[in-house]
């Protein structure tokens, strides 16, 4: 049996207080690391465009990427007139196929520069009621690296199939 000597008990090893601290502290700072780590995958990384006079957010730089466009053909072979009317290169399109029944959607690089014109082949649009050719944008990331970015559908160019 064990002694008891001033209400303590002989033997017996605790965790001092101070240790227990430390072991506490650590354990909420390892959670807000984890927690902020995991948060920081539903921030999205912010895109920077130069619109020829300083950096912008490529959201603000969208409403400046004005183009044209004319479908022409039928059957199963289209053409896509673009012409890039603004101000800003449009690296690629996103062409977004509707119908009443079905979205789909196709990207196509096209590397428009200010007031450069090209034709593109559209295959398989017959059975969609309409396309919406929407712009997309080059931009650079915090770190440097090319990033495209697909500006929303308001900006994009609204097209009847027929």
């Amino acid at each position: 049996m064990q002694e008891k000597r001033g209400g303590k008990e002989r033997g017996k090893k605790a965790v001092s207080p101070v240790i227990a601290t430390v072991l506490l502290v650590a354990i909420v700072i390892i959670l807000i690391a984890i927690i902020f780590l995991w948060a920081m995958r539903f921030i999205p990384e912010m895109i920077l465009k130069n619109d020829g006079i300083k950096d912008k957010p490529v959201e603000q730089v969208c409403k400046d990427a004005v183009f044209e466009a004319q479908l022409k053909g039928a059957g199963n072979n289209f053409v896509l007139d673009i012409k890039n009317t603004g101000n800003i290169p449009i690296s690629s399109l996103n062409i977004l196929k509707i119908s009443k029944f079905k979205k789909d959607t196709e990207v196509i690089k096209v590397d428009l520069t200010k007031g450069e014109a090209k034709s593109l082949a559209l295959s398989g649009i017959n059975d969609y009621d309409k396309i919406n050719a929407i712009p997309m944008l080059l931009g650079k990331v915090k770190n440097g690296k090319i990033k495209e970015y697909t500006c929303p559908e308001d900006n994009g160019k609204e097209i009847e199939v027929r």
